[in-house]
């Protein structure tokens, strides 16, 4: 009877809970700046968008991003190790923010560890096209007081647009443009990659 009583009580739970995902990602490399000039590189921005698609609010919701590069092809053949760069933030102890139900929040943060010209000289990639994997860790709680947490990934190639003027966004010029899509957890996300930040 207890075991029944359980089961049912977590079917009901199950069925009024908060579901939250990350229904959209980009990433934007955004121009450097110091005042009004621009400095000779680029950091990439993650926009997010998620959604509470179950039946009562998420509170406290909190992410960070993860952003990796790799070559599509560099001039040696010979560095295929992606580098790897965060907010550099101790994300957890944020404060978060609430999800209604069918309602969605949308943020963004600067990936800091990560200088895009410096990567392409470095390694010398093929400078007007890359790959970019994201990685969007986030944690929420629903009404019953369990913390959730989860994890979104996506994939894109990203190339320069040359020879144009750049890009205004909300967030600041580009000249690069990033398709980027929702992928299942690759089997192949490196568990080890070198820090951009130390590069």
């Amino acid at each position: 009877m207890e075991a029944a009583v359980r089961e049912t009580r977590r079917i009901g739970e199950a069925q009024v809970r908060a579901y939250v995902d990350i229904s959209s990602a980009n990433v934007v490399f955004i121009r450097l700046t110091e005042g009004v000039a621009p400095l000779n590189d680029e950091q990439p921005l993650v926009a997010i968008t998620a959604k509470n698609t179950g039946q009562s609010p998420a509170r406290n919701f909190i992410w960070t991003p993860t952003v990796q590069l790799t070559g599509l092809v560099t001039t040696t053949g010979s560095d295929a190790t992606p580098i790897e760069g965060d907010t550099g933030t101790d994300w957890r102890n944020h404060l978060g923010i609430g999800i209604p139900v069918g309602g969605e929040h949308s943020d963004a943060g600067v990936v800091t560890g990560i200088l895009l010209q410096k990567f392409l000289t470095d390694r010398m990639v093929f400078s007007s096209a890359f790959i970019v994997r994201l990685r969007i860790q986030f944690e929420y709680e629903d009404a019953f007081d369990r913390r959730i947490a989860d994890e979104a990934y996506f994939v894109g190639s990203c190339f320069k647009k040359a020879g144009q003027p750049p890009v205004q966004t909300k967030w600041g010029d580009t000249v690069w443009t990033v398709n980027i899509l929702r992928i299942s957890k690759p089997n192949d996300w490196p568990a080890k990659t070198e820090n951009a930040a130390k590069a």
